[in-house]
């Protein structure tokens, strides 16, 4: 019986938290298997989108605001962290809000790949009881890509080439993150 309280109330949690962090309607199935003797919980996650549509002309407002309030802060983080070749805000259900590249990369790509990065590294994080995920960090051999959440509903990204330090390259991301973060904070008073 505790085993079964338990797993309802993981499902419970990843119920709540996916629908915070991507604004979906989820559906959760949780199935015990019996393979060799062992017994095996499978979790599978469903996500739909909502049906629900903002006002577009407030949305594209809001959006073309936001986009020139980070400018800036993107920027700055370009310029001053040698290696870094471009930026990215995105939603967290994978929308560019605003960026700044040194070259053009696939940035609706981008967005929508380090949104769900940051959403999968959150649900391992909470699957194995280490609270939220800080950032996730790709490393290859011809460089580096940083994802950061900023707030419940944006994230950040930036790309280096493999010659930027990483502790450089964290520690100017996620000052831009927090620069990023108290604009937002600002525009919600305003508004």
């Amino acid at each position: 019986m505790a085993n079964e309280e338990s797993k309802n109330m993981l499902k419970k949690m990843f119920q709540s938290r996916i629908h915070e962090l991507s604004h979906t309607q989820e559906t959760i199935e949780t199935k015990t298997l019996r393979q060799q003797g062992k017994i095996i919980t499978q979790t599978t996650i469903q996500t739909q989108p909502k049906t629900e549509k903002p006002d577009m002309s407030q949305s594209m407002l809001q959006n073309a605001v936001s986009k020139h309030l980070y400018i800036k802060p993107l920027n700055d983080l370009i310029n001053r962290c040698p290696g870094a070749t471009g930026a990215i805000i995105a939603s967290t259900d994978g929308h560019i809000v605003s960026s700044y590249w040194k070259k053009q990369l696939p940035e609706t790509k981008l967005s929508a790949m380090t949104s769900s990065l940051i959403a999968l590294g959150e649900t391992i994080s909470l699957e194995m009881q280490q609270n939220l995920c800080k950032n996730v960090i790709i490393e290859n051999e011809k460089g580096r890509v940083v994802c950061l959440r900023v707030t419940q509903e944006l994230i950040f990204s930036v790309v280096a080439a493999s010659n930027c330090n990483l502790g450089m390259l964290l520690s100017y991301s996620r000052d831009c993150a927090n620069t990023v973060a108290d604009i937002v904070e600002k525009q919600k008073k305003i508004n």
